[in-house]
């Protein structure tokens, strides 16, 4: 794995709310990256996170030589309007932002040279590297046989494709603490049988809270495959209110995307204010729990042709007008 470095992480900008997430980030997962990060004052760090909302700190960024001679990552509640190589969305997440860190480490940036690049200059580098390896979630999704072990280094999942059932000893908050650290020790299985070293103790429950987790935590802002940007997506059924409930950006995505028409990633982001990589969280968590269909042409032109005369599909005040002949 090679000798850990010692980096450090500042902010300009950020709302002292954002300041302080980050930093409690930075405590608590600042050693699972490929190189270990602490907070910083901007002028003694690798690299700061610069809140593009605010207008002020951008401009402080623009004015600063000194400044821009660290490397930027931008954080914004949405596309930026600058083709930054390193962008984390709001609200700030672990999984996100340990990401970002981990692709900083493997392009071999230095601070000394790091700077925003102009709005004719793509990412494509960067999004090449972000695409060899699979998300955890792609990598569950791909599994095809009945049992899958999923081996972290402090704990197991076994998962009974078959009938729908997990067993660990491991709790939801630490599943998603173990999945936010993106570690690359964690092992994949499968087999037709169950695995010998499952613990007899272990209780086989319903598997959708912990595959809902995987999808919200695992995805790395990637669509599965077989889901498109412009796929036409629809709930089948709501997730339970106990996946969802404290969240509001998920109650605008379940109600989004129970149109019987469906809706894609890109209307998602233009009608409501959740960013992208929470939609395509969201989208990826139900995929794994089979509530999400892609609506077809073919069903899409039917119901734009059923019978709008029929007594079951017209409305109340459409039969009251009726049958006042108005």
């Amino acid at each position: 794995m090679g000798i850990c470095v010692l980096k450090t992480l500042a902010s300009v900008g950020l709302s002292s709310k954002d300041e302080t997430v980050l930093k409690s980030l930075l405590d608590l997962f600042g050693t699972k990256t490929r190189d270990h990060w602490v907070y910083a004052n901007w002028d003694h760090a690798d690299a700061i996170v610069l809140d593009m909302d605010n207008s002020e700190a951008v401009a402080q960024w623009h004015n600063s030589d000194e400044m821009r001679r660290r490397i930027p990552i931008a954080l914004s509640g949405e596309v930026s309007s600058l083709s930054e190589s390193y962008h984390l969305p709001k609200p700030l997440r672990a999984a996100p932002l340990i990401s970002v860190l981990n692709l900083i480490v493997e392009n071999g940036h230095h601070s000394a040279t790091a700077q925003f690049r102009g709005p004719e200059q793509g990412s494509a580098p960067d999004d090449a590297d972000v695409d060899q390896a699979d998300s955890l979630a792609q990598r569950i999704k791909s599994c095809d046989a009945r049992f899958v072990r999923v081996a972290f280094h402090r704990g197991k999942l076994f998962l009974d494709r078959q009938n729908r059932l997990c067993a660990t000893s491991l709790s939801l908050e630490q599943l998603s603490g173990l999945i936010a650290e993106l570690s690359e020790d964690v092992e994949i299985s499968e087999s037709e049988s169950v695995f010998p070293d499952e613990e007899a103790g272990m209780e086989w429950v319903a598997d959708k809270p912990f595959l809902w987790l995987i999808g919200i935590s695992g995805s790395e802002g990637r669509l599965l495959a077989g889901l498109a940007p412009d796929s036409r997506l629809r709930l089948l059924r709501w997730p339970s209110p106990v996946l969802i409930r404290r969240s509001q950006d998920f109650m605008t995505l379940c109600a989004l995307m129970s149109r019987k028409s469906g809706i894609t990633l890109d209307e998602i982001v233009a009608s409501s204010e959740v960013s992208r990589d929470r939609a395509i969280a969201f989208i990826n968590a139900a995929s794994l729990i089979g509530s999400i269909t892609a609506v077809t042409a073919n069903a899409e032109s039917s119901q734009s042709r059923a019978p709008s005369s029929s007594g079951v599909s017209k409305g109340l005040l459409a039969k009251i007008r009726s049958r006042l002949k108005v």
